[in-house]
Parts: structure tokens; sequence; C-alpha cells
């Protein structure tokens, strides 16, 4: 029995904790963000524009800290910084059903978009890799369904009460949902990595890890943050994760409104973007398994050319089927792209520092994130239509897949990957 006990890797347990937390930030996505949007612009007569705004603000708030809390998370673990996450999320929106001014809305969504942007899109592509190096490609998979099941639940929450009850309600529900599922599990079972549990990353015996370690020393870079900056990968990478993010935060605020705008009718509106995530899942959790044989940049670029296909459906959609296969396509792409693009960073640049070299790219990050539904916001505001601004999205897509053709794996450093380097 002792045997089979020790056989259990804890890892597997920072995983589930991990998806909490990604389930709990997804209420703060902007699909769920989108619903809230026509009903209280509605009730206080804001323009789009405005009630997108404190996101914008929080959203580049929350990329600027993360430089702080990636090497925090490195050095620390993300106990105490996810268990405080995850209850000002709880907070804010709980907050939000009692909200009845425009500086009340700016002030909670600036709280509750910078928590997010500033942990939780850390969560996975710095907790995970510390614990995994031969299995990271399905442990983040199945860490990222958190953020796909937890979009969807909060989505259908939003939706159903907001149209049953009232958006307020809808609101607290979600608030009450964020500290129930995730609030405890983060508490008392977030660990920072194996070694400081007398464990190995994948849970490798002591000779396994002997063995694992000395190829690591050949085979698996180990860069400071000081070292990433001197590549170009770094460059390109990072460039592309801004591209994405432009378009993705774009698309899924504007989502819901877009078609609804078609004359497509709001339960169809939500259903499509329900369809997304339900395709992602299973594609998500494929690619975690694809991605530990082949090379992450090609599973980058694939996803990259599904969403330009995706947006291509978009701009022609004028009926329910286009629409349902718009999310579909969507969802393909997604669910290839959020395991590569949170496995990427470990690949490139080691597990030792990844919190700190991910979180350098973040404030460029958090800045296309928060300005995708503020641009388009602005766009639908100026020409009455959204055409615009999801043409160009395809083109800058286009852009960031040559950038990831360009993209090279770093030359191997030999820094030791157990712990944080003073240089990072």
């Amino acid at each position: 029995m002792a045997h089979k006990a020790r056989r259990f890797y804890y890892g597997w347990t920072v995983v589930v904790v991990v998806g909490l937390v990604m389930f709990a930030g997804g209420s703060e996505m902007n699909p769920v963000l989108g619903v809230f949007q026509g009903p209280m612009t509605e009730e206080f007569g804001w323009s789009r524009a405005l009630y997108a705004a404190p996101m914008t603000i929080g959203t580049i708030l929350g990329g600027l800290i993360a430089l702080w809390m990636g090497p925090a998370l490195d050095r620390y673990g993300g106990r105490w910084i996810m268990t405080t996450t995850v209850f000002i999320l709880g907070a804010t929106f709980m907050l939000m059903g009692q909200i009845d001014h425009l500086w009340q809305h700016f002030i909670l969504q600036m709280i509750g978009r910078g928590a997010l942007t500033a942990t939780v899109f850390l969560a996975v592509p710095v907790i995970i890799p510390k614990w995994f190096i031969a299995k990271r490609g399905r442990a983040v998979a199945f860490a990222n369904l958190g953020q796909r099941s937890g979009q969807l639940s909060m989505l259908i929450i939003a939706e159903r009460m907001t149209s049953l009850v009232s958006w307020r309600a809808a609101w607290m529900t979600m608030g009450a949902t964020v500290w129930a599922v995730a609030l405890i599990p983060v508490l008392l079972f977030l660990r920072r990595r194996p070694e400081d549990m007398g464990l190995r990353p994948d849970g490798a015996s002591p000779a396994q890890a002997l063995a694992e370690e000395a190829r690591l020393r050949q085979e698996e870079p180990s860069l400071t943050r000081r070292d990433a900056l001197r590549t170009s990968a770094f460059y390109l990478i990072g460039s592309y994760v801004a591209l994405h993010s432009f378009v993705m935060t774009a698309i899924n605020f504007h989502w819901f409104n877009y078609l609804t705008d078609q004359g497509i009718s709001s339960g169809v509106a939500a259903t499509t973007i329900i369809v997304s995530p339900l395709v992602s899942i299973p594609i998500s959790v494929s690619v975690g398994f694809i991605v530990e044989r082949l090379n992450v940049r090609i599973l980058m670029v694939t996803s990259a050319t599904t969403l330009i296909v995706a947006l291509m459906v978009f701009l022609a959609t004028d009926s329910a089927q286009m629409a349902y296969l718009f999310g579909a396509i969507l969802g393909l792409a997604q669910g290839i792209g959020v395991t590569a693009n949170a496995v990427v960073w470990g690949d490139f640049f080691g597990r030792a520092n990844v919190g700190g070299v991910r979180s350098m790219i973040t404030p460029f990050h958090m800045f296309a994130n928060s300005m995708g539904p503020l641009v388009a916001a602005f766009s639908f505001d100026t020409t009455g239509s959204y055409r615009l601004v999801f043409t160009v999205a395809a083109v800058m897509i286009g852009i960031g897949a040559v950038l990831l053709v360009l993209a090279r794996p770093p030359k191997r450093h030999t820094t030791e990957p157990s712990e944080p380097t003073a240089a990072s």
C-alpha cells in the first residue's frame, strides 16, 4: 500500500487547483463581460466604449503589476497570491450587483481586471512548468480546462440570470460561485514546486531524476530574464502574443453584440459562444499530448491560420448556421492555441525563471488585451459597424503567424534549472 501511495504525484493536485483558479478567472473574461454590456449600457445610458474603458485601464495596470508578480511566483509560489486574487474577484462581482454610478463600475472593474491580468493569466504558464517537464503539455492542457469550463459556466450563469432575473443577480451569483469553487482549495493545496516537497518534476524517482537532470543540462534551456532579452525568440513570440490577445479580446468582448446586431437572437448568440469552449476543450487536451512530441511553433502557426479562417466566417455571418460555424472554428483555433501558447515559454526558456521571463511581456500583452475591446467599441461607435476592426484583426493575425515562423528556440544555457537565479 505504501508503495502505491508514493506513486501518486502531487503535481496533479496542483494541476486541479490551478484549474480552479482558471475557472474563477473565467468569470472576468471578455465573453462573460460582453453579456452585461447590453443591459447595463441601456439602463445607465452609457456608450459601449464607456462600458469597456475600466476593463481597459484595469488590464493595463494588471500587466504592469505582473512585472513583479512573475518573479514573486517563481520565488514564493502562488498559494497566497492566488488566494487573494480569488477573494478579490468574488468580492468584485458581489459589489458589481450593487452599483448605481459610473465611478463604481470603473473602480470595481479596474480592480477585477487588474487582479485577473496580474496573476491568473500567469498561473498556467508559470506554475505548471515547475511541476512538469516530460508531461508538461498534458498538464498545461488539463489546467487550462478550468478557464474553458469557467468561461462556459459563467457565460450560462450571466445570460440566464440576466434574462430570467436581472443583471444584478447575475453578478452576485457569479461572485458566490467563484468563492465556493476556488477559495478553499487554493488556500489549502497550492504549492510552489516539487522540490519543496522532496519531489522531482513529473514525479520521477531519484534515479530517474538524476538522469533527467543530466539530460536537461544538455537539452532544456534555463534562461534568466537577461538571457531572454538577448534572444530574438522572446520578441517574436511576445509580439505574436500581443497581436493574438488584441484580436481575441476584441472578438470575445463584442461577439454577443455583433451577432445580435446582425439580427441573430440573443439565445442563439449566447449558444454560439458556448459552442466555442465545447469544441476547444477536447482539442486542447489532445494538443497537450501532441505538443510533447511536435514542435510547439507548428501548433501555434496552425492555431493562427485557423483563427484567420474563423474571422473570415465571422465577417460573413448573417444566419444562425454561420454563427455556429464560426463558434466551432474559433473553438478549434483556441483549443490549439491555449495549450501551445502556455507551453512555449517553458519549452523555449526553461522552468527556473519562467515567471520572470513570461512577466516581462505581460505589460505589452495586457496593453494589447485591453485595447482590443476598446478599439472595437470606438470603431463601432464611429462607423456603426464592426467590419473594419475585424478585417484589420485578420491581417494582424497573419502578421503574427509570420513572426512565429521566424522564431527559433534560444541557444541552450546551463543555469541550474531548480531555482530562480539572482539575475532573474
